[in-house]
This record gives C-alpha cells, sequence and structure tokens, in this order.
C-alpha cells in the first residue's frame, strides 16, 4: 500500500488509549467515563489500553488508520476520508431515556456529515458501568 495514499478504514478512539488522556479526562468537565473505572489507570491499561498497544502496530502495518483523542467537531472529517470506519466512544446519556432517543441523537450528528461516495460503515460501541 502507498504510504501517502488514504488509508480506506479507520478505527478511531474517542475515549482515552493513553495514560495522559485518562488522567486528563478526569478533570474534563460533563465527563464521565474514566471515573467509571474503579480500579482507576490501573484497570483500565490492564483491560483495555494494553490490548491496543498490542494490536496496534499489526493494524497500522495493514493499513488501518488509528485515530487517537477523537472530539465529535473531527467526526466529519473523520467520515470523509474513509470509507469504514469503526468508533470507540463514550457519551453521557442522562438526556436519552431509550435506545431510540439515542439513535435519534446519533442521526442528529451524523446528519451534518458531508455526503458520501460508496459505502460507510459506522460503529458506534459505548460501554456503561
Amino acid at each position: 500500500m502507498d504510504a501517502t495514499a488514504p488509508k480506506p478504514y479507520c478505527i478511531a478512539f474517542g475515549i482515552p488509549t493513553t495514560r495522559e488522556e485518562f488522567f486528563r479526562s478526569l478533570s474534563a468537565p460533563g465527563s464521565d467515563y474514566a471515573r467509571r473505572w474503579l480500579g482507576d489507570w490501573g484497570q483500565y491499561r490492564v483491560q483495555f489500553v494494553a490490548d491496543l498497544d498490542t494490536v496496534a502496530p499489526d493494524l497500522e502495518r495493514a493499513g488501518v488508520a488509528l485515530v487517537r483523542g477523537l472530539r465529535v467537531g473531527q467526526l466529519a472529517t473523520l467520515f470523509a476520508n474513509h470509507r469504514v470506519v469503526v468508533l470507540f466512544s463514550h457519551g453521557l446519556a442522562t438526556k436519552w431515556s431509550s435506545p431510540m432517543a439515542w439513535q435519534g441523537q446519533t442521526g442528529s450528528c451524523l446528519k451534518s456529515l458531508p455526503p458520501t461516495t460508496g459505502s460507510l460503515t459506522c460503529v458506534f460501541a459505548i460501554r456503561s458501568l
């Protein structure tokens, strides 16, 4: 694969993938994701980050773009630049009382994305403790 060519496949992380991001998210207003890990950074590192760090080099060699530290304002560009996106993220669901309401909110977010040519796959993985 040409190193300068855009990568059609992407795994994006709106959740912390480093120690620094984890501790920064602890103090971020309106963020509760890191606080939900009762074992703090040690538990999070063992149960998530260590596995990601193990597979990341193989994914990148296979031509998958890894985007870390993703923010909602970057979604449109992300989807415009990749044919397939797997998104790991977390959001506060205090405003939504049902899966259908959540689906509606996700649809509103995706509505702002530019039209694409070809297929687009998006997976929202949300972990609630």
